[in-house]
């Protein structure tokens, strides 16, 4: 073998060996990225707010504040950017529960609307979804305007008359987020707790999240 076809030969069995090198390096890389992806979801209520405003507030419940007859907040689901894994979601719901309350329990409730002040749910926001609850009766519309409301099921808000949808949550991007407004109003006396529930999916794992109670009562 000449000089030559052995330099040719060493030249070409080096790039073979550097880049198997670099392939190897890569696809340890990518395993470490995948199993390391920590991605999951966050879900979070945030300025909640009473509606109807108040001459006198109740007490509070089991040190949790009481709202009375309507209250609204903002209802905030994100990516947790811990990794790279889209997430499916599958199903929105809203969770109610009537609380049986003693007659000394419900006195300490006590609130009184304040008659003066302008009354009113004020101007449709975006992706605003309203709820009454009257009893273990609870319905829902998605409101396109004030003028125009579309209902959907409080076991799954992305079911509505015009079908069933469902949202997938990017880890960036105006993608790796979904935030609407939830306003809930109660119909009937009693004092009720009310939370948001999100079924969702990465990678094929199923899994939950909840928001804290929200306390609404009426006289």
């Amino acid at each position: 073998m000449s000089q030559s076809s052995i330099s040719v030969f060493w030249d070409r069995a080096i790039i073979v060996a550097v880049v198997t090198a670099l392939l190897s390096g890569i696809g340890y890389l990518i395993k470490e990225v995948i199993e390391k992806d920590n991605s999951d979801l966050v879900i979070r209520s945030e300025q909640v707010e009473q509606i109807l405003p108040l001459s006198q507030e109740p007490n509070d419940f089991l040190n949790s504040k009481v709202y009375c007859e309507a209250v609204k907040f903002d209802l905030i689901i994100s990516h947790n950017q811990k990794g790279i894994k889209p997430i499916r979601i599958k199903r929105l719901s809203l969770e109610t529960e009537q609380i049986n309350l003693p007659k000394e329990a419900k006195d300490t409730l006590t609130y009184k609307l304040d008659a003066s002040a302008t009354l009113g749910f004020g101007i449709v926001q975006l992706k605003e979804y309203a709820f009454s609850i009257d009893g273990d009766n609870v319905k829902g519309n998605y409101m396109e305007s004030k003028q125009k409301a579309i209902k959907v099921n409080p076991r799954n808000v992305f079911e509505s008359t015009r079908g069933t949808d469902a949202i997938t949550i990017e880890h960036e991007g105006d993608s790796a987020y979904l935030q609407s407004v939830v306003v809930l109003e109660t119909t009937a006396p009693g004092l009720y707790k009310a939370r948001t529930r999100v079924h969702y999916e990465i990678a094929g794992t199923a899994k939950e999240r909840v928001t804290p109670w929200v306390y609404v009562f009426m006289l």
